[in-house]
């Protein structure tokens, strides 16, 4: 048995782009879409036409945004990152990057570093997002985007377990 590597703190969606983030208690991440009833896993998201990347599901690291709001005069809360799972005990997600892993029911596969974008900024009115949260040499402040490999549920909780 794999040890866990790390903990889901909370789980975010957003119904619509450009809606707040709302914290769920559990989510049900659907193969090769993303979190049912999340913008994205809706394919509604302000990225869904563009199919560069995997957009199926993003983490970002507790310890990394507290590293990055150190710097900041208003901090922005975790679901103000507008990624969908907030995690600890995996300070830098990028090794996470290109391995699969398991949180609760479902299986996912890191896929790439989630730079920081525009819209946590524009719409909280808070400055500074995008130099607060870009990847450092220590971490990926922006965490990672993931790939649904398996259908399934996760909860707060939860352990991340690479397998």
């Amino acid at each position: 048995m794999t040890k866990p590597s790390g903990y889901v703190e909370a789980i975010y969606t957003a119904r619509e782009a450009k809606q707040p983030m709302q914290e769920q208690d559990m989510a049900m991440l659907l193969q090769g879409r993303g979190v049912a009833g999340d913008r994205y896993g809706e394919n509604v998201g302000s990225f869904s036409a563009r199919n560069d990347k995997i957009r199926h599901v993003s983490l970002i690291a507790i310890e990394a945004v507290w590293l990055a709001n150190e710097s900041m005069e208003q901090p922005y809360d975790p679901a103000e990152t507008r990624r969908n799972i907030l995690t600890s005990g995996i300070p830098d997600l990028r090794e996470l990057v290109g391995v699969h892993f398991k949180i609760g029911e479902a299986v996912l596969r890191g896929d790439k570093v989630a730079g920081p974008c525009k819209f946590p900024e524009i719409y909280t009115g808070k400055p500074g997002f995008n130099d607060a949260y870009a990847t450092r040499e220590d971490s990926a402040y922006g965490g990672i985007r993931a790939e649904v490999l398996e259908s399934g549920i996760i909860a707060v909780g939860n352990s991340i377990e690479v397998i």
